[in-house]
């Protein structure tokens, strides 16, 4: 995945399957270790780069034991079991834009599909809900997310190992 940095240059990120995260700028290639989430040995499965709600540049890394990280004006925040966050198998990453502005990051895991909002009038940076079969799913294992323009608004498509279900 593409960035720039901070001072307009290209970065490129590379997610790796059992050798962690690997991060391209100026000609290197640099390993990036982040505490138990983005370690030496994991595996990366999905790349999203999103907006905060100041409008600077978020990206998200879905792993395949170790949850999602979140990378934001040079710091790291790790959503795991251990913290809270209900699965620790990413699949999958989408983004959409809440009704106040804010942004709902959508997680395709082995648990369900995950929503994570995040309000520009609420002290709380994200609030999470795990969506399962009790919610409607086919099956709790979500393998791929994808959004379309809807009427109204953004439909979300989740692949899930037992069939497709679409989130409006």
């Amino acid at each position: 995945h593409e960035t720039l940095s901070p001072d307009g240059k290209p970065v490129l990120w590379c997610g790796t399957y059992g050798g962690g995260l690997l991060r391209f700028e100026n000609g290197v290639w640099t390993p990036v270790v982040v505490g138990p989430v983005l370690g030496p040995e994991a595996v990366v499965l999905c790349m999203l780069e999103t907006k905060a709600a100041d409008g600077s540049p978020e990206l998200w890394f879905g792993t395949r034991e170790s949850g999602l990280a979140r990378f934001h004006q040079g710091t790291w925040t790790a959503f795991t079991k251990a913290t809270g966050f209900p699965s620790d198998r990413i699949e999958s990453l989408a983004a959409t834009s809440t009704p106040d502005g804010g942004m709902q990051i959508w997680a395709g895991s082995y648990d369900g599909l995950i929503g994570m909002q995040s309000s520009r009038s609420s002290p709380q940076p994200f609030t999470w809900k795990l969506f399962d079969q009790a919610s409607g799913l086919p099956s709790t294992h979500v393998s791929s997310l994808e959004t379309s323009k809807g009427f109204p608004g953004v439909l979300l498509w989740v692949g899930t190992e037992g069939g497709l279900a679409v989130v409006q």
